[in-house]
Formats: C-alpha cells, sequence, structure tokens
C-alpha cells in the first residue's frame, strides 16, 4: 500500500538512484539496439543473396513474416505489459529477440542450408515476437517516470529509433569494409549481442516508477 514503509523507502531508493534517468537511458538504448538489429538485417539482404543463395521472392517473405508477426506482437504485448511484470517482460523479451538475430547469422556456421525455409522463416517471426515487447512496455514503464512534460520527454525518447538506425548502419558499414566468408555473421551477431546486453541491464537495474500503475495500485 502507499502507507507501506517499505513502498515509501523503495520510490525514495529509486529517485535517490536516479530512477528517471535510469528509466529513460535503459529504455532508449533498448529499442535503438532493436532498430540496429533490424538495420542491420535489412542491410545484409544483397548479401545473403550472394553469399547464402536466397532468392528475392524468398527474402520478401522473410519481410513480410517479420512485419505481420511485429504488428500481432504490438497489440499481444500491449495487452500483456498492463498484466505481467513490466520490467521482466521487457528485459526478457529483448534478450530473447538477441539470440533469434544471432541464430540467423550463424545459420552459414551452422551447416543450416538455403532452403532451410521453416528454420528461417521461425527465427524471423519469433525475433518480430520478442522484440514488439520493447515500444508497450517502455512506454509504459516511462509514462510511470514521466507524469509532466511528457511531450518533451518522450519527443527526445522518440528518437531511439533514428539513432539505432545509425548504428546499424555504422556496424553494416564496419563489416561490410572487411572481407570475409562470415561478414553476415558479423554484422547480426554485433547488434545482437548489444540488444541480449541491454536486455540483461534492464532486468538488473529498471524499475516501475512511482507514478506506473502499478505502482499507484500498491
Amino acid at each position: 500500500t502507499m502507507g507501506d514503509p517499505g513502498s515509501l523507502k523503495d520510490h525514495k531508493v529509486q529517485r535517490g538512484w536516479g530512477g528517471a534517468s535510469t528509466a529513460f537511458l535503459l529504455t532508449y538504448l533498448g529499442h535503438a539496439f532493436v532498430h540496429a538489429g533490424r538495420k542491420s538485417f535489412a542491410a545484409t539482404q544483397s548479401e545473403l543473396e550472394e553469399s547464402w543463395g536466397f532468392s528475392n521472392k524468398f527474402l520478401g517473405g522473410l519481410d513480410t513474416a517479420f512485419m505481420v508477426s511485429y504488428g500481432f506482437g504490438l497489440l499481444l504485448n500491449g495487452y500483456l505489459a498492463e498484466r505481467l511484470d513490466t520490467v521482466m517482460h521487457m528485459g526478457l523479451a529483448v534478450a530473447a529477440s538477441s539470440i533469434c538475430l544471432a541464430a540467423f547469422g550463424a545459420s552459414a556456421s551452422l551447416g543450416m542450408p538455403s532452403d532451410a525455409y521453416l528454420w528461417y522463416f521461425s527465427l524471423v517471426t519469433l525475433w518480430a515476437l520478442l522484440q514488439s515487447a520493447s515500444i508497450p512496455c517502455g512506454v509504459k514503464i516511462m509514462s510511470g517516470w514521466f507524469n509532466r512534460s511528457r511531450g518533451m520527454v518522450f519527443g527526445i525518447w522518440a528518437t531511439n529509433g533514428v539513432v539505432g538506425n545509425l548504428v546499424g548502419l555504422a556496424i553494416t558499414s564496419t563489416f561490410a569494409a572487411v572481407t570475409s566468408e562470415k561478414t553476415i555473421q558479423y554484422t547480426l551477431t554485433t547488434p545482437a549481442l548489444l540488444t541480449a546486453g541491454i536486455g540483461i541491464l534492464q532486468i538488473m537495474f529498471l524499475r516501475e516508477g512511482p507514478h506506473s500503475s502499478s505502482s499507484s495500485s500498491s
């Protein structure tokens, strides 16, 4: 309850540790790295055609599967964000999404042929579903910390996609300059590692704010 000393102490600790700043930074970086992974994946498509033998039709199918799954995931995760522990929900989903991206990048090393359609479609679909938790959960957590000046704060926060795309392009450009049979793997594994790291940090350090619905009902 609001009068519970433990609850009040927890809020003081969160504020003392810069809870709002931590929430902003970790949710911002989480979605930025999710975007970096998407941009890196999109940038490798010509290489997937040349090196892995993917057809343009197959790549189009993967893109369609991603978008449909991501759209459905936004609805599903928005529903779950109101009913589950938001921090754990987001942190675990973001971290787990990195496994899908890394597995896709390592497919050739794992001996997966280019016509292992079920493998690739399953990874892309699950990757989309998991990463779609970032936006609804992130917005809910941010709303719990910022009940004033939301327009300005969320305007800045919404640049995470642009920053993530730039990070993805930087990663792609870096490995494109290094000719290697594992260029695709490195290009996808790098943003996957960044995403996994931020997901773990979210679980460890992120908390819902004093203005969140769960805090108000405690």
